[in-house]
């Protein structure tokens, strides 16, 4: 591996390392916050395949509009 590719490899971790605590805690947001429309979904007795075909589509498309 060329010493610029480990300048380039080492730069990111250390960059990553910085930001994981941040990233971590909103993924276990977003985790408790998917949870949360699960169980009212289940608590509307909505099917467990009509909530995860629409967990999947709402999120997919959530996610294209935040990264576009």
């Amino acid at each position: 591996m060329s010493t610029w590719r480990e300048w380039a490899e080492k730069e990111f971790d250390e960059i990553w390392a910085s930001l994981e605590p941040e990233i971590r805690s909103d993924i276990e947001r977003l985790d408790y916050r998917l949870q949360t429309v699960w169980r009212e979904g289940k608590a509307f007795k909505v099917p467990d395949d009509v909530m995860i075909r629409k967990m999947r589509e709402k999120f997919l498309a959530l996610v294209r509009e935040v990264t576009a």
